[in-house]
């Protein structure tokens, strides 16, 4: 979590209780992701000793099912990292259809998980957000709460940010075509292709750009096939990846992982 979240994560360790830790994230989540949301609310189904941990995003953007997923995964991890295992979860609501076998999201979750909710929630015992954690330091929760403080959210992204963080985050999980993207952002094709061009921008250069940078993270950090890593890509086919890779760099993608491997 440290090494995704830097000074926010070394806060969110350092705090008292859950509910400090919870509070801390939904104060400075903006730090890496300006519209995402966590908040504490009311049990949907309004069961005694039942709290929602609930996620949303800001009202520009409607977040790619498998996004939603991953994000929820990630927080039901945290929360066990932090409380060092099991903490009781109740179940887990999402607000789309399942988009892979039932079985997988409780296998992943460890609860039930309901499907088609009015929003994306982990139901969890009351008396969680109670619970101390343990070695907490308050020096070096002052010093990144210090550092969050001077922080500021800035303007809202303009168009093709928000192109950007769609294609960033379907990239390898869900369809990247314009017709899907315009439709998480609530716009229409046309009316984003305009927006685009006006920013001096395009669809298709955006999407260029974030496989790139994707492809050579994968190609000079990982070791993993170049199968998988066209997958990922979305890409079709490998072959699809050696063109890119003849293109972006001027060599393939094992040249490229070899040079890296090298210096």
């Amino acid at each position: 979590m440290e090494t995704l979240l830097g000074p926010l994560a070394v806060a969110i360790q350092n705090s008292p209780s859950v509910a400090d830790a919870i509070e801390c994230t939904s104060r400075y989540m903006f730090v890496h992701a300006r519209d995402l949301s966590l908040s504490v609310v009311p049990d949907p189904d309004g069961t005694a000793g039942v709290t929602g941990l609930r996620y949303t995003f800001g009202a520009w953007i409607r977040p790619l099912p498998q996004a939603t997923e991953m994000t929820m995964l990630f927080l039901h991890r945290a929360v066990g990292f932090l409380v060092g295992g099991g903490y009781g979860l109740r179940s887990v609501d999402l607000p789309h259809e399942p988009v892979a076998p039932a079985a997988r999201y409780r296998e992943a979750f460890g609860a039930s998980v309901r499907f088609g909710r009015p929003a994306a929630v982990l139901r969890v015992p009351t008396s969680l957000m109670r619970q101390p954690l343990a070695g907490v330091d308050a020096t070096l929760r002052g010093l990144a709460l210090a550092f969050l403080s001077r922080q500021s959210p800035g303007p809202r992204p303009g168009p093709a940010a928000r192109v950007r963080a769609v294609v960033s985050q379907a990239l390898g999980t869900g369809p990247t075509e314009l017709a899907d993207v315009a439709r998480a952002l609530a716009v229409h094709p046309r009316t984003l292709q305009r927006q685009l061009v006006d920013e001096g921008q395009g669809f298709a250069g955006i999407l260029d750009d974030v496989r790139r940078a994707r492809a050579r993270a994968y190609l000079t950090t990982t070791d993993m096939p170049l199968a998988q890593v066209s997958r990922l890509l979305g890409f079709a086919e490998q072959a699809v990846l050696s063109r890119c890779a003849r293109r972006w760099w001027g060599m393939s993608p094992t040249m490229l992982r070899r040079q890296a491997a090298q210096r």
